[in-house]
């Protein structure tokens, strides 16, 4: 009996000692797979973090792209009221509009002009 009781307390030792063994060569064979998968998570967050991104900036895109047309549109309506000003009998040819226009606003001859184009007030 005392051989058996011997047996079992060493055969318990040696799996004690087996299972530790075993706990870390198994931990060291899972180093590998657990560091590929936290990689795999930190480029997957990466990629999600990047396509939100991407997704701004091509809605920013669109929206600048609207304001350029917009912008060109207005610009297009302002180049023909130019057009207009500058062909108008009013103002004969472009030396004498540039020159009215580099005059300052209080001018005596401005003053002048302004005077003689009002209409006096009419009385009620």
């Amino acid at each position: 009996m005392l051989g058996l009781s011997e047996a079992k307390s060493a055969a318990e030792t040696f799996l004690g000692h087996y299972r530790r063994y075993a706990s870390v060569a198994a931990k060291r064979r899972s180093v590998q797979p657990r560091r590929a998968h936290s990689k795999y998570e930190k480029l997957s967050a990466s990629l999600t973090e990047a396509d939100a991104a991407f997704h701004a900036a091509v809605t920013a895109l669109a929206a600048a792209e609207t304001k350029l047309a917009e912008l060109a549109s207005e610009r297009a309506v302002v180049d023909a009221r130019i057009r207009a000003l500058e062909n108008s009998p009013r103002w004969t040819t472009r030396a004498s509009w540039r020159t009215r226009a580099k005059r300052p606003i209080g001018s005596p001859g401005s003053l002048r002009r302004a005077n003689a184009t009002r209409s006096p007030p009419q009385r009620a």
